[in-house]
C-alpha cells in the first residue's frame, strides 16, 4: 500500500478545530489522540492491561497508606492520654493509653448489660444481642425455606385433588 500524503495549507497539529467559547479549544492533535485512545480502549488486550494496572496501582496505594499509618497508630495506641469528660475537661482518673480504653470497651461489650430499646426485662449484652440477631436471621431464613417447600407440596396436592374431582365430574357428565 502506498503512503497517502495530504497537504492542507494552514492545517497543523496545533490548529484549533473546535472552539465554541464555552469549552476548552480542541486541536487537531487532541482529536487524533482521542481517536487513538478510543480505538485502543476497544482492544481486549488493552482492557486486560488496564484492569491489571488499576489493580496493581490500588495495591501499591494501599501498601503506601499502610506504611504511613502503621507507626502513627502504634504510637497512638501506646502513648499516654488524659481522660476527659464530655466537655473536654480532664477527669481525676489520671492518664491511660488508647489500648487500655479499647480493651475496656471490648470487655464491656461482652460483659455489661445494655439498655434494650424494646423494653424487654431480660438482661442482654451487646455481644448477646448480635448473636441473637444472627441466630434469629438464620432461623427465619430456614423457616421460610421449609414453609415455601410445604406450601409447594400443599399446592400440588390441592391441584391433584382438583384435577381428580374435575375428571370425575366430567366422566359423570359424559356418562349421563
Amino acid at each position: 500500500m502506498e503512503d497517502l500524503n495530504i497537504a492542507i495549507e494552514g492545517l497543523n497539529l496545533d490548529t484549533v478545530l473546535v472552539a465554541d467559547g464555552r469549552h476548552e479549544a480542541v486541536t487537531l492533535l487532541d482529536l487524533i489522540v482521542a481517536a487513538g485512545v478510543d480505538r485502543l480502549a476497544k482492544d481486549e488486550q488493552y482492557k486486560a492491561v488496564s484492569v491489571e494496572l488499576a489493580r496493581r496501582v490500588g495495591t501499591i496505594r494501599d501498601e503506601e497508606i499502610r506504611a504511613q499509618i502503621t507507626p502513627i497508630v502504634t504510637q497512638a495506641l501506646a502513648g499516654e492520654i488524659r481522660q476527659t469528660n464530655q466537655w473536654g475537661e480532664p477527669t481525676g482518673k489520671g492518664s491511660t493509653t488508647l489500648r487500655e480504653l479499647i480493651l475496656a470497651r471490648v470487655n464491656d461489650w461482652f460483659t455489661k448489660d445494655i439498655n434494650d430499646s424494646y423494653g424487654s426485662k431480660g438482661r442482654v449484652t451487646a455481644a448477646g444481642r448480635v448473636v441473637a440477631e444472627v441466630v434469629d436471621k438464620a432461623l427465619k431464613a430456614e423457616l421460610a425455606a421449609v414453609l415455601a417447600d410445604e406450601k409447594t407440596k400443599v399446592v400440588r396436592a390441592v391441584q391433584a385433588k382438583a384435577a381428580e374431582l374435575i375428571a370425575t365430574a366430567v366422566k359423570e357428565g359424559l356418562g349421563r
